[in-house]
């Protein structure tokens, strides 16, 4: 035997295994040679090593690096590292979170003893937002950045043990024990190992926190002040969850066989062993472990209490603790160590985390009723990225896909979730810590319900309830009649049935854009008392109905901002939700209600309504400065909204990276994400190895455009002259309010700040696996690629009443007449267009006098956009190629496999509805013949385009026609991944609609 024990061999062979690294070892001291963990055969039998290269080995299995200092030590063994990967250095501290700066690493020969700083491509520098000297340990990333971060930069990485437990304290509520499991599910995503779970008493977790060697105690052994070889044998036992000896297993009595008193007490403290200890502070629990790297010692002496959802996390040699404030403390601190597990595992920094929350409620809005009815199973799993995320509530919004009791005509053919769906989501929501919310419209919002027979004359104007369907007008006219006898009852009804499914004490009663109020079977009350007042009435009553019974109501707070003496005629007991969605939105109205007295939740937007691709840097602008100024005015609750507006035809998966923001912001609103930002941007632009060739395709794809635009003058010539937009998000394609402030992409004028770049990058690493930040990147950059969206496909549809696009096609009986209403809600200025040119355009839609009409306005307005068409593709082509890479690229860890099939249908959906507005355009003579040809068109087929051929059977109106209708069957087979059939049906009536018009003579 050349270990001392059997049990010595057998604990150095399970720590080889749970880092996969048995290798033979020859040692030159002790002459050996066995097939065993170099490392622990270095720490456990060979004594000879030189003090300067002792590390205290708690199942670590580490190479100390400090030996590249001590070539002429004694011990030979071969040394290897965990990760082979470049890692940078700190530069230095700021405050208590490290700031840095990059620095390579070569890997060294097998039988060197010293590792040598190299020069390294970009493509090879882990940017990750935390890091330490050690080459071992992974860069890493946490979202939200947390208030104050300590790593012990020089000091040896915290391996995990193959045979491992989390102890959860009884006194955290967490029955189902989740936040155990959780953390042993991504324990064994990285290590392929199963760790065990257990429960310990108040009273042993208290005995825990002063007795050695748990990392919380005052007398431990310093790492610094002990041997290799003693550390290791006093470590191990704990950090496997095996006895220190034979005896009693207890940390009360230090040696096996105690008699007597001593015994007693082991048996009455007998606790389980674990290396990552979950428990809630008391008011003599340290902040930092006396062996961590990171410890100091005025914080241990002289503790500050933990708040409410606060936590500190330490990760240290002899084990990882987690004590919060309260449970959610505990929990926040669990989803921080399970992101750094994610990253670094089985390789973790000493450090020290202690963090709270500036948003004491941090919610989602999921809108589930807008044509989309997602999945419970799908529902669960977003349950469990919010709680990743450390969201805290969650509403989910519901008019009509919800199966109430008697209203089976307003749900019919929705696929609508049932009570026992609630039932079983309200209970998963609460064991992840999240507060599930009921919701659902009172009083607008009731387009479905007020065109049916059994309702329709609860609503202003029921003589239109038989109106054929429209996407623009579900959003326009659903106003209840608050004049109407039955229409409390109706909400109250609603109220009653929904309430008693959740937990919750809260309850969104809603009660926005109540367009119609006062404007039919009302206006004579309206006239009489004033829409002031018919509002506040109805939303107090309401509100007193919901108070009464002990619930807290809250309600969307646009009707009272815009008419703000509303604010005083409410109860006080209220919780306003003040919805700012503008990328650029001002203070003024988070300051109006503050100053009303008025409770409130500042919302923001994850902007991907209305469209295949999510329009992130307006979602960022939007979501960043709103919490920003929800601090500022004392805002009681962060709420971040996810809208499905037009059918819902955005895949919830393409709100991953704005939920992200919300995290980010209502966390830590004053965090200044791009202070690492020069480190990203080199990380997004030379990610991949295709980032080169997009640069020089890009640039070729511009130089086509500019030299095609010549021939496009003809086209303008015939319009009115209008200039193009102003800027280069404003001229491109996003789509948002403030387009011109928020959205050019990273290499245009007006881009915006790194801020985004460092955020998404921060996502693509914690969320997706991919450390390159390219995903994210790419997704980014694609949503800046939009010349003719399915808003515009809408708006083309809809200005027929009947929603005719071609003779004999899809005509419904108001077919032929044209929708002035929908021409009404037309705004150019959300694609970014001036004021000037936006209200002109505006106002030429309106002033049409037929649908053929209203639709060449649309598309002669829309055309500086829609000639960008044959130039975005180009674009979208390469970023889709770019996601691709990314995802192959990217940890199994992350989500990437999982999402990335659906960013491609929507980059591939979005290349088709551009191929669509060129071919529309080009029919009506506003795109020219070489624009087509630089997209791949032929020009065949069509009338108007000067130059080009005629007379080919399959002309590109047909061809992209079949496109889309192909396209359309691989996007609803990923609807069907993550939602129920719901109403897929009115996107495909657009997606059909739009290729009947194409193949139209």
């Amino acid at each position: 035997m050349h270990f001392k024990s059997a049990q010595e061999e057998i604990i150095a062979l399970i720590i080889c295994l749970s880092i996969r690294r048995v290798v033979p070892v020859s040692c030159s001291c002790c002459n050996t040679y066995r097939t065993v963990c170099h490392d622990t055969h270095r720490a456990a039998r060979c004594g000879k090593m030189r003090k300067d290269t002792q590390t205290v080995y708690a199942g670590t299995g580490d190479i100390d690096q400090r030996r590249r200092s001590a070539p002429n030590a004694q011990c030979r063994a071969t040394s290897h590292s965990i990760a082979h990967t470049r890692q940078p250095s700190v530069a230095h501290q700021k405050g208590d979170t490290m700031q840095y700066q990059p620095s390579q690493y070569q890997q060294a020969e097998d039988n060197s003893t010293q590792i040598q700083p190299t020069q390294v491509s970009p493509t090879q520098i882990q940017s990750g937002q935390y890091r330490t000297n050690r080459r071992e340990i992974p860069s890493f990333d946490l979202i939200p950045q947390p208030q104050s971060v300590r790593i012990a930069a020089d000091a040896a990485p915290v391996a995990l043990p193959a045979v491992g437990r989390i102890a959860e304290s009884r006194d955290i509520d967490d029955n189902a024990a989740i936040l155990p499991t959780q953390l042993a599910d991504d324990i064994a995503a990285v290590t392929g190992l199963r760790w065990d779970i257990a429960k310990n008493d108040r009273s042993a977790a208290s005995v825990a926190a002063s007795a050695s060697p748990h990392p919380h105690t005052t007398d431990a052994v310093s790492a610094n002040a002990v041997s290799a070889d003693a550390a290791a044998v006093a470590a191990l036992p704990d950090t496997l969850g095996i006895p220190a000896d034979a005896g009693i297993p207890s940390e009360a009595t230090g040696a096996a066989g105690a008699t007597g008193e001593a015994a007693g007490t082991a048996y009455a403290h007998a606790r389980w062993h674990a290396f990552i200890r979950l428990s809630i502070a008391d008011s003599a629990d340290p902040a930092d472990a006396a062996d961590s790297a990171v410890a100091d010692s005025a914080s241990t002496t002289d503790p500050a209490p933990l708040a409410p959802q606060e936590y500190r996390l330490t990760i240290a040699p002899t084990g990882i603790d987690i004590v919060g404030g309260d449970t959610a403390g505990v929990r926040n601190g669990v989803q921080t160590l399970r992101q750094i597990i994610r990253q670094c595992a089985p390789a973790l920094p000493q450090l020290t985390i202690q963090d709270k929350p500036a948003y004491a409620t941090r919610g989602y809005y999921l809108d589930a009723t807008r044509g989309r009815v997602p999945t419970l199973a799908w529902l669960k799993r977003w349950a469990d990225e919010l709680c990743l995320y450390k969201y805290n509530q969650l509403q989910l919004y519901f008019e009509h896909t919800f199966l109430f009791d008697g209203l089976s005509e307003t749900w019919r053919g929705t696929s609508p979730l049932k009570p026992a769906d609630i039932i079983a989501f309200d209970e998963y929501c609460a064991e992840r810590g999240i507060e599930l919310v009921p919701s659902v419209s009172t009083f607008g919002h009731h387009y479905m319900a007020l065109r049916t027979r059994e309702l329709r004359a609860l609503g202003e104007f029921p003589e239109q309830a038989d109106r054929t369907y429209s996407l623009i007008e579900r959003m326009r006219h659903h106003t209840l009649n608050v004049t109407a006898p039955d229409s409390l009852a109706f909400s109250l009804r609603l109220i009653d049935s929904y309430l008693q499914l959740f937990r919750s004490r809260k309850f969104n009663i809603c009660g926005d854009e109540t367009f119609d109020l006062g404007k039919g079977r009302s206006r004579a009350e309206a006239d009489r008392r004033g829409v002031a007042n018919l509002y506040a009435d109805y939303v107090s009553a309401l509100c007193r109905h919901l108070s009464d019974k002990g619930y807290e109501p809250m309600f969307w707070g646009d009707i009272a901002v815009e008419l703000p003496e509303i604010l005083g005629m409410l109860p006080k007991d209220v919780i306003l939700l003040n919805w700012l969605y503008a990328p650029s939105i001002g203070d003024d109205k988070v300051r109006l209600v503050a100053e009303s007295g008025a409770a409130q939740y500042v919302c923001s937007a994850v902007w991907c309504w209305n469209a295949l691709l999510p329009r992130l840097d307006d979602a960022w602008n939007n979501i960043s400065r709103l919490a920003r100024y929800g601090m500022r005015y004392g805002a009681v609750g962060y709420l971040v909204t996810d809208w499905g507006d037009y059918g819902h035809v955005n895949d919830p998966r393409m709100a991953v990276a704005g939920m992200a923001y919300g995290a980010q912001c209502a966390w830590n609103p004053l965090a200044e994400v791009g202070g690492v930002a020069g480190v990203a941007d080199a990380a997004v632009v030379a990610a991949s190895d295709v980032a080169a060739d997009v640069a020089v395709a890009e640039a070729a794809v511009s130089a086509t455009a500019a030299a095609n635009s010549a021939d496009d003058t003809v086209a303008d010539a015939a319009g009115d002259g209008a200039t193009n937009p102003s800027s280069s998000e404003g001229d491109d394609y996003t789509g948002g309010s403030a387009d011109q402030a928020a959205g050019a992409p990273a290499d245009q004028p007006g881009a915006p700040t790194a801020a985004i770049i460092e955020m998404n990058r921060r996502i693509a690493a914690v969320e997706y696996g991919d450390r390159s930040g390219e995903l994210l990147a790419a997704l980014r950059d694609a949503s800046c690629r939009v010349a003719f969206g399915f808003d515009d496909m809408v708006w083309y549809c809809e200005v027929d009443e009947g929603g005719r696009v071609a003779a004999g096609a899809n005509a419904g009986a108001d077919s032929g007449r044209f929708n002035r209403d929908a021409a009404s809600a037309i705004h150019f200025g959300v694609h970014g267009f001036d004021g000037r040119y936006a209200a002109e355009w505006d106002a030429r839609i309106c002033a049409a006098t037929s649908p053929d009409q209203a639709r060449r306005v649309i598309l002669e307005g829309l055309a500086p956009h829609i000639r960008r068409g044959a130039e975005a593709n180009k674009a979208l082509e390469l970023d889709a190629l770019r996601l691709g890479v990314a995802a192959a690229r990217a940890s199994r860890l992350g989500r990437a496999g999982d999402d990335v099939s659906a960013m491609l249908i929507a980059l591939e959906g979005q290349r088709w509805f551009n191929l669509a507005g060129l071919v529309l355009a080009a029919r009506e003579g506003f795109v020219g013949a070489a624009t087509l040809r630089h997209a791949g068109l032929t020009g065949t087929g069509l009338t108007g385009v000067a130059g080009a051929a005629a007379g080919a059977a399959v002309g590109d109106g047909c061809r992209v026609a079949r496109g889309l209708e192909c396209w359309f069957e691989s996007y609803a087979d990923q609807w069907r991944t993550v939602s129920a059939e719901s109403e897929l049906n009115r996107i495909a009536s657009i997606i059909w609609r739009i290729a009947d018009a194409l193949r139209a003579a």
